[in-house]
């Protein structure tokens, strides 16, 4: 078996940020706000018979769940 030593390359990698916190409650609001216009176009095509409103909420639906794995990943830890 080899082993070899890979040398200091001379930067450090710095993943998180001073603004973390603030930016990860931005992406909770963002989420909110799409769940929020979601469930209105949902209600309001099913009471008004537009099928298009209902789609388009539906279609929401996978707007707001794309943007839930990076908050997954923001919580693991840094190897």
């Amino acid at each position: 078996m080899r082993t070899k030593t890979i040398p200091a390359s001379g930067h450090n990698h710095f993943f998180l940020g001073s603004d973390h916190q603030r930016n990860e409650r931005r992406v909770w609001l963002v989420i909110g706000l799409t769940a929020s216009m979601m469930l209105v176009e949902i209600i309001a095509g099913t009471l008004y018979g537009s099928m298009a409103l209902v789609a388009d909420g539906w279609h929401m639906s996978t707007h707001a769940g794309a943007m839930r794995p990076p908050l997954s990943g923001a919580h693991q830890p840094q190897l």
